[in-house]
């Protein structure tokens, strides 16, 4: 079942669907597919290969993500009894809000997940719900679509062991943003807290589309932009209260990122 959203005549579609596969053996060969497709295997086993050449082991409760642009190919054991449900996206809203905010990571397009038949009733449930609605009830079914698939993901993160690590990153997160002006070198962070300084880059950036320094710099914007609207704190203040040498470095990054001086800023949202 596919309906298209909003006013876009391609792009900005949701799906949802059933489907068994018995007897088949490739399943995709070098596809490429036009939109984005999270797939649950209700049974059945299987292998997934990304553009790379790596390969995943697939079976019941895994999750397998299908991205626009990217090469793949999903091999399937005829002799499994291949059943999976679906949830897709059409490439405006994967580009437009699934890459931008950092819902999903392309470069993991398997994940593994419990097996549990509510997955199932709730694809089931969405289902229906495309089916029978209105035009009107579109937007909020792409929201509670975008909700679902958001909570199979993270569920599934959790279930392979990521919870420790999306934990320490949070904390990473929290420790940047309470220290506004947060100058220490990370490579001297990561020491003090035994963490190695590329697997940290690396796993926070993956986690929050951001490397460790651009989201540090990203946090001092936004409470610059705080400051710049709820206080009378000149631009010189706020520059220093921020870490910044001077009031031309802030006032330099600060129009680099938002696209307006402080001052400009200031007033346009004054």
């Amino acid at each position: 079942m596919f309906r298209s959203v909003g006013t876009e005549e391609t792009g900005s579609q949701i799906g949802y669907g059933f489907m068994r596969k018995p007897g088949i053996v490739v399943d995709e060969e070098n596809s490429v597919f036009p939109y984005y497709s999270c797939s649950y295997i209700i049974r059945g086993e299987g292998t997934y290969i990304d553009e790379q050449g790596k390969k995943y082991t697939l079976s019941a409760g895994y999750l397998f993500q299908r991205f626009p642009g990217k090469r793949h190919s999903t091999i399937i054991n005829p002799h499994s009894d291949w059943a999976e449900c679906f949830v897709d996206f059409g490439k405006n809203i994967y580009a437009d809000f699934l890459l931008r905010m950092n819902f999903i990571d392309p470069e993991t397009p398997v994940l593994r997940s419990r097996e549990s038949s509510d997955i199932e009733q709730k694809i089931w449930n969405m289902m229906n719900k495309l089916e029978s609605s209105d035009e009107g009830d579109l937007p909020d079914l792409t929201i509670e679509s975008l909700s679902l698939l958001r909570k199979l993901i993270n569920s599934s993160r959790e279930f392979s062991g990521g919870k420790g690590l999306t934990s320490q990153i949070e904390q990473s997160c929290r420790d940047f943003s309470e220290n506004h002006n947060f100058r220490q070198d990370l490579h001297k962070y990561c020491k003090e807290r035994g963490i190695g300084y590329e697997s940290f880059r690396k796993q926070f950036k993956k986690i929050t589309g951001l490397s460790p320094l651009k989201y540090i710099i990203r946090s001092r914007i936004d409470n610059a932009s705080y400051l710049l609207l709820m206080t009378s704190k000149s631009i010189g203040e706020i520059a220093e209260e921020l870490g910044y040498k001077s009031q031309y470095e802030f006032s330099a990054q600060f129009k680099e990122i938002i696209g307006s001086s402080p001052r400009n800023y200031r007033k346009k949202k004054g």
